[in-house]
Formats: C-alpha cells, structure tokens, sequence
C-alpha cells in the first residue's frame, strides 16, 4: 500500500513546468499502485490539458518553445484540426500539452522510485508497530 500524502510531497520536488495540482488529484490517488495508475488519474482528470491563453502569453509560449512551428502544426494535423480553426492560443495550448505529456513520460523512473520508496516506507512503519 502507497503512503500518499509522502508521494504527494515526493512528487512536488520535481517542479514540472505543467502544474500538476497533486494535492487536489490526492482522493484520485488513493487506489493507485504504480506508474500507470498515477498517469491514468493525471489524465483523466485532464492534468495534460493545458490551455494557454491570450495572444501574447502564446505567441511567447510558441517563440520559446517552437519557433519554426513545425511541431505545433504537426500536432494540429495528427489531431485533424483544420487550418483556418488554428490560432496562436490553440497552437500554443497543443503543443504545451504535449511537453507536460512528454514532461510527465521522461520522469517516469524517478515516479517508479518515489512509488517504491513510499511503499518500502509505509511497509517499515507497519513493521514497527
């Protein structure tokens, strides 16, 4: 079984530019047991959905991230989103949703590890008691 509340905080450590709002996904948490399970409450809950708004906040968000807009054109066409439905905010939201993915999928051993030390610790504390 998971102590949550320590992964919870293990997981804050990592300072993910999508901002993962661990506490509220807590009751969501409580049945998981690994990776997987955690990545399944992230995106059901719509954790990998990130919205960027106004103009200027994406024309940012896309200059910083992709310029050329070769990445956020072709997440748009592997979504089917027509060329005159796009926009800096949709371009820009696509493709800051697919770096949390990305984000999330590269962390995935040091999760592995927070799981595992979480369940080592909370089995050591039934042990004592």
């Amino acid at each position: 079984m998971l102590n949550i509340e320590m992964l919870i905080e293990k997981l804050k450590t990592c300072n993910f530019q999508a901002d993962f709002d661990f506490d509220y996904l807590a009751p969501l948490l409580e049945d998981v047991e690994n990776y997987d399970d955690i990545t399944t409450a992230l995106d059901d809950n719509g954790s990998f959905n990130i919205d960027v708004i106004y103009y200027s906040t994406a024309m940012e968000y896309l200059s910083n991230n992709d310029s050329s807009l070769n990445e956020s054109l072709a997440l748009a066409s592997d979504m089917g989103i027509e060329m005159q439905n796009l926009n800096s905010e949709t371009l820009a939201s696509l493709l800051a949703s697919e770096n949390a993915r990305d984000e999330w999928y590269t962390a995935q051993s040091k999760v592995e590890q927070f799981i595992e030390d979480c369940t080592i610790e909370e089995e050591e504390e039934e042990e004592e008691e």
